[in-house]
């Protein structure tokens, strides 16, 4: 059972509480006898005769289950305006049919007086009344006015109100109305038992004709067809016989319903309104399982014009050509078109979302199929959001001009990947002044997969691309804009389709270029590594890959930049330090400018170098092993209310004399707890534990050190536990401190958390509430543009609240 995308839309929740709903609606649909649910245009009225027995008769286009309820009615809707808007005349007939056994779809059911009960043939219903004229069973459906009455079909709750005061009201869908003259329109009361407004429901679906006393859909008319086909030939005045003394029987039929259309195509009859059902040739508005086709040929208005604060939804979207035709959603965030399927751009200018008005945000698309566009300049991106939020892989397509063009772009994605078969760019226009170019490009789950192509951020601000980690980034090329004044850090996220490899590099008034592109290499060329830096030999390179950063067009001619590059994936860690290294093509390593920072944690090495005046490949590379020890896990748990269980393992110790467990009870003071010796195992990994016990309750950090057999100290993190906390919650900061990146680790990664980042005065930095693994992508992207000094981080689970002292310098 598949709920998304259609039940996340209908009902906006997760996809968690989706199964939850369609496992409670499985479970009603056992327990209780469902009936079919009808919607607006799912029956008609096919006779109604006001002389003789005054009979009626209707179609179903659909299947109507055992124990289906339809209300019929010939009270006029807004009878009184004084009772307000929605409510009904209440003197006179209202009965309820429910199914006894399946009607088909086609199936042709009258109702005469002259029947038995339940007055209907077929005679499989039941026959209740919910208000009548007559004081005397059995009342009937059959009091209809010779100056002209009419009949609705309902489905729902009736509520009479109070005699006479026309105040009975409805809720639940309505299916059809018939109106043996014209509809009612003026403002005034209607006051009468043969007048009717139109309920704005029924727009499509209602039919209301020249006064005569007795119709007839003709045996002569169509029968077979479409809902959509059939609906368009019943609400046809021609097709039907009608007369002022003559009786009609209902029709003989069946109808036969065909299969579909699951297509809606643009008619543009009524006026521009996605919205009015008339502007379909299905009579219905479409919705998240319709394809809806916006054709070259209608006869009707040529374009959509989406309003504020409405949501358009389809299936598959085909806006064809050759003629110029649009869908228009610019000028307003709120306007939003979500494509549940696949999006075909066949058509001049054919989707415009662009106002012209830079400062002004225009609509939004949501796309969870492929999006494919035969001109690039046929989707004016204007301001506007598309969110690419699908469950499988999803291609973006622009056959003629070279690259598809976003303003926002949103990658989220729970699965699947977003494939690029042309260039696109994000940001906006790259042929627009660089003053219009403010859009961003927003990766929260998923990889955009660019093969041969790449991913252009056309927007100078270094705050461009927001929100990647781990789990969104770009697995290929990507080029960015640069600003050529002032310091800003770029980062770019790159990588495989298996790791996440970050390069940041920060700029410091650079000149002679404006472009810089980027993509992690696995595969390249060997050449020199010999590089010797404050009396260390460095011949080796981390081995799953190198960045190659450089210019598209140019070169750096002035300014300096510093790099900062965080590798996963690689085999051959564990050594004392780093330091990164620069090439062009296959010369020699060198290691131009300083060497920065380096940390190593569990599965990352962020290095970095500054002071750089040219691009080129970089790599971060490390001495020549072996190296004292690799730490591939550090956590900890409760045993009891006053046992911590800490465990560690290393994958690799060489040279390696012990490791020193400390704890605080504050994050500041910490106190040796136990010494252990390293076991020694020179090329493979050994497992540790401890017990901490005789604790009192409250909160604990642990951090744990190596120590070599040349005295050299080394932090290898921090777990933290509280004895109030049962839910296997651990946190680490890493490094700690810092001076470019530190890591938050919270696990497990779904837990939720409320949590305040805050300087030494009590300032709040960044606060909220979510998953961890949410806190900790954010947590790194705030960190490194924090001044150097000591800062609080709070964190409350439950009713236990943490807070962990970091440092940055």
């Amino acid at each position: 059972m598949d709920c998304d995308p259609l039940c996340k839309a209908n009902y906006n929740v997760s996809m968690k509480q989706c199964y939850s709903i369609l496992c409670l609606l499985l479970f009603v649909s056992i327990a209780v006898k469902a009936q079919t649910v009808l919607q607006p245009g799912d029956a008609a009225i096919v006779s109604f005769n006001m002389d003789g027995n005054d009979e009626w008769s209707f179609v179903t286009f659909v299947d109507l289950a055992p124990g289906t309820s339809l209300i019929f009615t010939d009270n006029g809707f807004e009878r009184n305006a004084a009772s307000g808007a929605n409510t009904w005349g209440n003197t006179e007939e209202v009965i309820q049919l429910t199914t006894t056994a399946l009607i088909s779809a086609g199936t042709i059911v009258s109702y005469s007086p002259a029947n038995p009960a339940p007055y209907t043939i077929p005679n499989t219903f039941t026959h209740t009344s919910i208000a009548s004229s007559s004081a005397v069973p059995p009342q009937l459906m059959n009091q209809m006015n010779a100056s002209g009455d009419g009949i609705f079909i309902l489905q729902g709750t009736w509520t009479n109100g109070t005699s006479g005061s026309h105040n009975a009201t409805f809720s639940g869908s309505y299916v059809w109305g018939f109106n043996g003259k014209p509809w009612y329109t003026s403002a005034a009361p209607i006051n009468s038992t043969s007048e009717s407004r139109l309920p704005a429901q029924l727009a499509c679906a209602n039919t209301g004709f020249t006064h005569f006393d007795n119709f007839s859909y003709m045996a002569s008319a169509v029968y077979a067809g479409s809902i959509g086909t059939l609906t368009s030939n019943i609400i046809n005045f021609a097709n039907w016989n009608r007369d002022d003394a003559i009786t009609y029987p209902a029709p003989a039929g069946p109808f036969v319903i065909t299969a579909g259309p699951t297509t809606a195509t643009w008619t543009g009859l009524v006026n521009t309104d996605w919205f009015n059902c008339g502007n379909w040739d299905t009579y219905k508005v479409p919705n998240a399982v319709t394809n809806v086709l916006f054709p070259s040929n209608n006869v009707g208005n040529r374009d959509i014009v989406l309003a504020a604060s409405t949501h358009a939804q389809c299936r598959n979207l085909t806006i064809t050509g050759p003629t110029q035709r649009q869908i228009k959603g610019e000028g307003n965030a709120s306007k939003v078109l979500s494509i549940f399927g696949n999006l075909d751009i066949n058509s001049q200018d054919a989707l415009d979302f662009s106002d012209g008005a830079a400062a002004t945000a225009d609509g939004t698309i949501n796309i969870y199929g492929n999006w494919t566009n035969a001109n690039e300049t046929w989707f004016k991106d204007g301001n506007s959001t598309v969110n690419f939020v699908g469950t499988t892989d999803q291609t973006i397509s622009c056959l003629v001009g070279g690259q598809e063009i976003y303003y926002n772009m949103v990658m989220n994605k729970p699965s699947g990947r977003i494939i690029l078969s042309q260039n696109i760019a994000v940001g906006g226009d790259p042929s627009d002044p660089i003053t219009d170019r403010n859009g961003i490009l927003t990766l929260t789950n998923g990889l955009v997969e660019t093969g041969i192509y790449r991913l252009y951020v056309s927007n100078r601000a270094a705050t461009a691309i927001v929100g990647h980690s781990t789990a969104a980034y770009i697995n290929g090329n990507l080029r960015r804009e640069i600003n050529g004044a002032g310091t800003n850090a770029y980062d770019f996220p790159v990588g495989t389709a298996a790791f996440y490899e970050l390069a940041t590099v920060t700029t410091s008034n650079p000149t002679g270029f404006t472009l810089l592109d980027a993509v992690f290499l696995t595969s390249y060329s060997a050449s020199t590594l010999n590089v010797t830096e404050t009396a260390v030999l460095y011949t080796t390179a981390l081995d799953y890959g190198i960045w190659n950063i450089a210019p598209a067009t140019g070169s750096m001619t002035g300014g300096s930049y510093n790099m900062t590059l965080a590798q996963r994936g690689y085999t051959n860690g564990g050594a004392p330090n780093y330091i990164v290294v620069k090439r062009n093509g296959v010369t020699p390593w060198i290691n131009e400018g300083t060497a920065g920072v380096f940390s190593e944690v569990v599965g990352i090495i962020t290095c970095t170098r500054t002071g750089l005046t040219s691009f080129s490949q970089f790599a971060i590379v490390l001495p020549t092993g072996p190296f004292p020890v690799l730490l591939s896990t550090f956590g900890g748990d409760w045993i009891d209310a006053g046992t911590a269980q800490l465990d560690w393992a290393s994958l690799s110790e060489v040279n390696l004399d012990s490791y020193r467990l400390d704890r605080s009870a504050n994050g500041t003071a910490f106190v040796p707890v136990v010494t252990m010796p390293a076991k020694g195992e020179a090329q493979g990994g050994a497992d540790y534990r401890y017990q901490d016990i005789g604790l009192l309750p409250g909160t604990y950090i642990y951090r744990l050190h190596s120590l070599d057999l040349d005295g050299t100290e080394r932090d290898l993190g921090q777990v933290l536990l509280s004895t109030s906390a049962k839910q296997d919650l651990s946190i680490k900061a890493y490094p700690n401190p810092a001076n470019e990146r530190m890591q938050l680790d919270i696990r497990p990664a779904d837990q939720l958390v409320e949590f305040a980042l805050t300087d030494i005065t009590g300032k709040v930095l960044l606060q909220g509430r979510s998953s961890g693994a949410v806190l900790s992508a954010q947590y790194s992207d705030v960190f490194i543009h924090l001044p150097k000094g000591a800062y609080l981080l709070w964190i409350n689970a439950g009713t236990t609240s943490y807070s962990v002292k970091v440092v940055k310098f």
